[in-house]
């Protein structure tokens, strides 16, 4: 146990109090550390004559000596929930030292009243802002359902002219033919999967009538609260926006029908193989066919027949039965068949060759035009879907914003007004009375302060459990331990004893002392007082004895009469005039006191002062 190093830390605790005990222990501390210091490896024998005491022997109380400050247990703090940097003005506030009673907590007692004029001026702006906010919310909810409905118009029309489309082409070619088509272009495939992509898109999107009809309750749920005024009601709807998961999702783009796999497919297409009366089917192609093969035939039966004609009278005018104007006559007719059978073939061979592929290119090229409008639309829908559903969430979310700021608002007028909510008694400001300057610029708090946002109004302490904070020094705090019985002296009522327990021992040194002595080691502890008393009140000092170690029938001298002779703690025992250099082994220590543990039995006589230049010493501690 390094006993010098204690009697320095002694020295520097005490070397300031206030209190008599204090400074009587600090002088004999002084006396030790100077005695401790002048004989350090002395050997004098010479006679010597100053204050001894007589080692006792019984019980020795440790205890622990600390000064400190009665505060509540429990308090609840009263703080301006009020935002904004200017802060706001009290108009009034209960007088302090009042204390709330039960009944006036049941009585909704008013403590402060803030200004609240600059809030209901925002609440009137914000009022008008919040009408604007719905007003551009109907509109576009409005606009959001036309498009919807004008969507659903547009693509109706669309998928019409397909199938019209489509039926021109079977028409035209035959059912058949066209599936044929149709197969080796993979159109059904492509087609089917844009609406596939359409119909996932519509599924994943939320619920728009139902949203829509939430967001309408919660609108009138607030443009009601607002209207009235007041704090938040009791059930306030919850308002739903159409951010984050909720956000209604856009359809992905489309699958078109046109591209280079399919453009490579359809000019490998020929519609020769097609024009046949085998493989064209029941349709306006076919029908033209037989009709134009119907005119070859007649044309070859009409100049078959002609030829026959021509050939009589070639054999009558040999006979001379008719004139060579009438043969003449018969071989024109007879050119004039040839020539509609010629035209028949020609006219034949030109639809098979061109007509034909024309009008059937032509009517798959109809009928894909027809599909990629239709795709198109789709595109286009969805363009106009996400432009109105984009300005809707717009407005859905600056209806709920704004909603939000008069709800705020009503929140922050309401808390323009403190009631009681606990008994106790009042205080202004911050209980915390350890702290020793005032923070800031802030003004004190009264009527006509302003306070700003968190800044401590009033404190409300529970009287009926008190206790005392102090500060326990580096030296000491390793012997405090909690439930360890305290004796509690209060300084403005000398004669009241007190009794309490340690309830809490900081583990960490208090940095606010830090500031003023950095060498300075204190952790706060917290010490409970036993029972109420109504004439306790917060901040009054107190000194409290935190009883460490309670020691029977044990030898113990003043602290100040064991020192060091080269590396062994001695005391110097008195002995007819003579003093004896006795080596001893210590125990337990309080501020006055160390336990003997061998060495010295009880009575003998021990010198509180080392020999040498103890009268200087004693003179200096006098002085």
């Amino acid at each position: 146990m390094n006993i010098t190093r204690h009697l320095q830390t002694a020295f520097e605790r005490y070397k300031t109090a206030s209190r008599p005990l204090q400074a009587g222990i600090a002088a004999a501390g002084l006396l030790g550390v100077f005695g401790l210091f002048n004989l350090l490896g002395s050997n004098d024998n010479n006679s010597f004559s100053g204050p001894t005491f007589a080692a006792r022997e019984g019980q020795l109380d440790i205890v622990v000596r600390e000064g400190g400050n009665i505060e509540a247990l429990q308090s609840q703090q009263i703080r301006s929930a009020i935002r904004g940097g200017s802060g706001v003005k009290i108009l009034s506030i209960v007088e302090e030292g009042y204390r709330v009673t039960a009944e006036d907590v049941a009585a909704g007692l008013v403590l402060v009243e803030l200004d609240s004029s600059q809030l209901n001026e925002q609440k009137l702006n914000q009022q008008i802002a919040y009408e604007t906010a719905d007003a551009t919310f109907i509109e576009r909810k409005a606009q959001l359902e036309i498009r919807i409905n004008q969507n659903v118009a547009n693509l109706n029309a669309a998928s019409q002219r397909m199938r019209f489309a489509r039926l021109d082409l079977e028409k035209f070619l035959g059912a058949n033919v066209v599936q044929d088509l149709v197969t080796q272009l993979g159109i059904e495939e492509r087609v089917a999967r844009t609406e596939a992509l359409q119909a996932a898109a519509t599924t994943t999107a939320p619920d728009r009538d139902s949203h829509v009809d939430q967001i309408q309750q919660n609108r009138d749920a607030t443009r009601q609260q607002g209207r009235s005024g007041g704090g938040r009601p009791d059930t306030e709807p919850e308002l739903i926006g159409l951010g984050g998961t909720d956000a209604i999702e856009l359809p992905p783009a489309t699958d078109m029908l046109m591209d280079y796999d399919y453009l490579a497919i359809r000019e490998a297409i020929d519609f020769r193989i097609y024009a046949s009366e085998n493989r064209l089917e029941d349709g306006m192609a076919k029908q033209q066919l037989r009709t134009l093969q119907e005119a070859v035939r007649v044309a070859e039966e009409n100049n078959l027949q002609a030829q026959a004609r021509y050939a009589g009278q070639e054999r009558l005018a040999a006979r001379d039965f008719i004139t060579p104007n009438e043969l003449e006559a018969e071989r024109s007719r007879l050119l004039q068949a040839e020539s509609r059978l010629e035209q028949a073939i020609t006219d034949l061979n030109l639809y098979t060759q061109y007509t034909f592929i024309k009008d059937a290119d032509q009517q798959l090229a109809n009928y894909e035009d027809a599909i990629m409008s239709y795709q198109r639309t789709q595109a286009e829908a969805a363009a106009e879907l996400a432009q109105a559903e984009a300005r809707y969430k717009s407005a859905v979310q600056r209806l709920e914003l704004e909603a939000q700021r008069l709800v705020d608002l009503n929140e922050q007028l309401a808390l323009t007004v403190i009631r009681a909510q606990r008994p106790g008694l009042v205080v202004y400001g911050s209980a915390d009375t350890g702290q020793p300057f005032r923070g800031g610029n802030q003004e004190p708090i009264q009527e006509g302060a302003t306070v700003r946002e968190r800044q401590a109004i009033l404190t409300i302490p529970d009287m009926t459990e008190m206790a005392v904070r102090v500060n326990i020094h580096e030296s000491s705090v390793q012997r405090v331990a909690e439930g360890q019985t305290v004796a509690v002296r209060i300084d403005a009522f000398p004669d009241m004893r007190l009794t309490g327990d340690v309830i809490k021992v900081a583990v960490v040194a208090d940095s606010g002392n830090a500031f003023m002595n950095p060498d300075l080691k204190v952790y706060p502890t917290i010490v409970r007082i036993d029972g109420e008393h109504d004439w306790l009140r917060p901040g009054m000092t107190a000194e409290v004895e935190i009883l460490v170690a309670s020691l029977e029938n044990t030898v113990y001298v003043p602290i100040q009469a064991v020192t060091y002779l080269e590396d062994k703690q001695v005391v110097y025992v008195s002995r007819a005039g003579r003093r004896e250099a006795r080596e001893v082994q210590t125990g337990n220590y309080s501020e006055q006191f160390i336990e003997i543990l061998s060495g010295l039995s009880a009575g003998e006589e021990v010198m509180l002062l080392p020999p040498r230049q103890s009268g200087q010493l004693a003179s200096q501690a006098a002085g």
